[in-house]
């Protein structure tokens, strides 16, 4: 047969396909193995085919950073546990990415402190995913599936003017799950819902067609500017080893704006994170850990690209893909400025590799 031909008989014969062709010994070879094929994953009728999400969880795959754990509602609460265990974000390209206040798990929605700033994005596989600085990978919030079944709704007499919640409704799921965003401003939300609504309506998903196919992946970058974690663990370990007076950029604050610039009391404890006092949240932050410092570089800040004197710049290294936007400082002198800059670098043991930090600030003698 030629091959268009070929191609032809093999579509008519997928089309009449009763059971799937696999070996009746893979049963004796592992039952789980043969459970995933037979009854989720090659099943000939697609509404009776399990869906991917699901299929991740099942035993056979169930690693444990693709657990999703089923968990009891809290009493009296409009919003479900969240298992923390999550699997990774592996997309290539995202539909929609910016900062959203997400709501902290069975938290009061009146209370801002219940609000986390975070960087999201929805991914083209239709996932809405987040950063975990805590695990330092790339992960999925809600996956494809329930993100396709799911409704959105506005969130009312929130401390967040512009709040919504997304309510999932996944078929193996044993209750809907809900979950509370808020934007910084009305334009925000209304690219946000709209971002969301194609996903929800099942418009981002990408088909396969028969050929070969070539196409050049990408690398993803995403800007993430949230890095803030709470002192935890051994006291003696956040010791200060150098302590000061440190301006620090607003974010996505302007750097000629002096309005931008506030001043914080920061130190660097004996194993090399940074740490400051938040007003706000009345308690002792991490704004580098100890793993980011000793891959930072210390970087002088041009004179003509701020309106503060002797500001220097913190670049991480890319960690899964993920480009950070460069901390700004500014000491109160230039001898304090190098203080901080000696100690930052006694820390520091990567060299310098613009491929791995990105674009940086214009260093100077």
């Amino acid at each position: 047969h030629g091959r268009q031909e070929a191609g032809l008989l093999f579509m008519e014969w997928l089309g009449n396909m009763t059971q799937p062709p696999v070996p009746p010994g893979i049963a004796k070879l592992d039952e789980q193995l043969a459970d995933l094929l037979f009854n989720s994953l090659l099943v000939v009728d697609p509404p009776k085919r399990g869906r991917l999400a699901r299929c991740l969880i099942h035993p056979y795959l169930a690693a444990e950073e693709l657990l999703r754990p089923a968990l009891e509602p809290a009493e009296n609460s409009t919003l479900l546990y969240e298992a923390r265990r999550r699997y990774r974000d592996h997309s290539d390209k995202i539909l929609h990415k910016g900062v959203l206040f997400k709501l902290d798990v069975n938290a009061d929605a009146t209370d801002v402190a219940s609000w986390r700033r975070r960087d999201f994005w929805l991914a083209d596989n239709g996932s809405l995913c987040y950063y975990s600085h805590k695990e330092a990978k790339r992960l999925v919030l809600l996956d494809a599936h329930m993100m396709c079944q799911a409704q959105v709704e506005p969130m009312l007499a929130t401390a967040m003017p512009f709040a919504f919640r997304i309510i999932t409704h996944a078929d193996s799921e044993p209750a809907c799950g809900v979950y509370g965003f808020a934007c910084r401003s009305k334009e925000e939300l209304i690219d946000w819902l709209s971002a969301i609504a194609r996903v929800t309506r099942m418009e981002t998903v990408r088909t396969m067609h028969l050929g070969a196919i070539a196409q050049e992946l990408k690398q993803f970058r995403l800007s993430v500017t949230n890095r803030r974690q709470r002192v935890a663990g051994d006291v003696s370990s956040a010791a200060p080893v150098m302590k000061g007076k440190l301006w620090k950029l607003k974010t996505e604050g302007d750097p000629l704006n002096s309005a931008s610039w506030l001043l914080r009391e920061m130190w660097l404890t004996a194993d090399g994170s940074l740490v400051y006092w938040s007003v706000r949240d009345e308690a002792e932050l991490i704004y580098y850990t100890s793993a980011d410092v000793r891959k930072a570089l210390v970087l002088k800040e041009a004179p003509k690209k701020t309106c503060v004197e002797w500001a220097f710049q913190i670049c991480l290294a890319s960690v899964d893909g993920i480009a950070f936007v460069p901390g700004e400082f500014a000491a109160e002198s230039s001898k304090e400025r190098e203080q901080w800059i000696t100690a930052f670098k006694s820390f520091s043991q990567v060299p310098f590799d613009e491929a791995e930090y990105g674009s940086c600030g214009t260093q100077t003698a």
